[in-house]
């Protein structure tokens, strides 16, 4: 272990005592230092729409190696070293199933390493087009939900028992 305590290079040989013996010529064996700790600095796309497909995200920082790892609320995802600065990971569609925030780090195993701050990636609830501008008190509301440009629509129906005395709907409700 006091071989390997500093960084820097040794010169190892082998010895074989007499009759016969000698010393052989050197290797050497260079000791550096463990990584550091990454740091993250960005992550593209920073928001995504819900939806179940993988997605490709972009992790750009520094002090990456090819054993550091992209993590989702702590979980580790199957991570691409592509350089010091830069890994991609391929997130499943379950950390994009519901709308909210998730927090991104990079970890480095021991020895040195550790992990680093986090990046919030932000994933946004499916947008809402309404199918019928008006509809009376009592009527069906056709609503298309989309999960962005190119996604199958989901068609519900929305009940509106009443309306206000300016006659703006006062109460929604989804029709199972």
């Amino acid at each position: 272990a006091s071989d390997v305590a500093a960084t820097g290079t040794h010169t190892i040989t082998v010895f074989t005592p007499a009759p016969g013996g000698g010393t052989s010529t050197g290797a050497t064996l260079t000791v550096i230092p463990p990584p550091a700790a990454p740091t993250l600095s960005a992550i593209s796309p920073t928001s995504v729409t819900v939806g179940t497909a993988p997605l490709t995200l972009t992790v750009t920082g520094t002090d990456f190696t090819p054993v550091s790892v992209v993590q989702v609320d702590g979980g580790a995802r199957p991570t691409t070293y592509g350089s010091a600065t830069t890994l991609t990971v391929t997130l499943p569609g379950t950390d994009r199933a519901a709308a909210g925030t998730r927090a991104v780090t990079v970890m480095t195993p021991a020895p040195g390493g550790g992990t680093s701050g986090a990046v919030t990636l932000t994933v946004t609830g499916p947008t809402v087009a309404l199918g019928a501008s008006t509809v009376a008190a009592g009527g069906v509301l056709t609503a298309t939900l989309s999960n962005g440009p190119g996604t199958v629509s989901e068609w519900v129906g929305l009940y509106c028992p009443s309306t206000n005395a300016d006659g703006a709907y006062a109460q929604w409700k989804y029709l199972n």
